[in-house]
């Protein structure tokens, strides 16, 4: 999925990001690695779109409990695309 809302604005594009919240979410938890990375590597663009206060707003106005997943997601892929177990970015993370 193609994380753009250039060609609408952001304004309108928003009301469509909470549609695809529980799915992302969710799926970014699955047990396939194509599916968690891809759910996962569309929380994190929308975050970038949006911005990190912004979209935390967006998702505690949703459901504040995926915050926490969000944070988990941004940390594992934050130093230089590597995970915190030094996996290459790409590869989801995954709870242990």
């Amino acid at each position: 999925m193609i994380v753009s809302p250039e060609g609408i604005g952001k304004k309108p594009f928003r009301g469509f990001v909470e549609l695809f919240l529980d799915i992302s979410f969710r799926n970014a938890k699955n047990d396939t690695q194509l599916c968690a990375c891809a759910a996962q590597d569309f929380l994190l663009k929308l975050n970038k779109v949006y911005g990190d206060g912004i979209f935390r707003a967006i998702i505690e106005n949703h459901d504040s409990r995926y915050l926490q997943d969000l944070d988990m997601y941004k940390a594992a892929f934050a130093p230089k695309g590597l995970g915190p177990f030094g996996q290459p970015f790409g590869m989801p993370f995954k709870q242990q």
